[in-house]
């Protein structure tokens, strides 16, 4: 419990699709950190749950960087992070938390992540719900050992073409060896089936005052 895993270096992974999508995927390096992070946020604007914690459009595309930057640096950190390239390009990113990693509760970690999502959660709207869901999920998180996708985004530009599924392999290959379930959740019910073709199955949902629908799923190992 408690271990954290190098995120730097290591041998790239190829996804058995890379042949007919061009994507290679690897772990990410420092040099990758904050483009990863703007790829996060492309891929979750104008998402449902977003856009209820933000005043418009505008202010959802700053506040998703906060965001996205807590949940990557703290992978980097303390969890394992890979990319999915395109040439020179990111195409998407996979972060993930290992077993007994989450939540972060009190020192200098449970600081950063405060002082990097407290400014968007203080810009946005329904402030009061935003916290309490955070709450509820933290939670209702399975305490067995468990992988934790906290991060699971593909560009506009290169969606379709098979890039979530390279980003997932790795890991899921990592959990399937060692015996260990993955979990993660996700705020958009069209994105069942697509983890459904993975082996993830649906825990439950929950919504907070009025706030969108947040569906958990979990992964037996196979």
């Amino acid at each position: 419990m408690g271990r954290s895993v190098s995120t730097t270096g290591g041998a790239d992974y190829r996804s058995g699709m890379a042949s007919q999508t061009d994507i290679e995927v690897r772990r990410v390096n420092p040099a990758d950190v904050n483009t990863s992070i703007a790829v996060a946020a492309r891929a979750f604007w104008d998402d449902p749950m977003f856009n209820y914690f933000n005043q418009d459009l505008l202010a959802e595309h700053s506040n998703l960087v906060g965001f996205f930057a807590s949940a990557i640096h703290d992978c980097v950190a303390h969890g394992e992070v890979w990319v999915a390239t395109s040439g020179p390009s990111i195409a998407g990113v996979a972060a993930w938390l290992p077993p007994g990693v989450f939540p972060a509760t009190g020192g200098t970690r449970a600081l950063r992540q405060a002082l990097r999502t407290g400014p968007s959660i203080l810009r946005g709207r329904h402030r009061r719900t935003g916290y309490k869901l955070m709450n509820e999920m933290t939670a209702r998180h399975p305490h067995d050992e468990h992988w934790y996708l906290m991060v699971l985004g593909t560009d506009p530009h290169f969606q379709r073409r098979g890039v979530g599924r390279a980003l997932l392999e790795p890991t899921l290959a990592r959990a399937d060896e060692v015996g260990v379930p993955t979990y993660l959740e996700t705020q958009t019910e069209s994105n069942l089936a697509y983890y459904q073709r993975f082996g993830f199955e649906v825990l439950d949902s929950f919504t907070v005052d009025e706030s969108p629908r947040l569906w958990q799923m979990q992964r037996a190992p196979r």
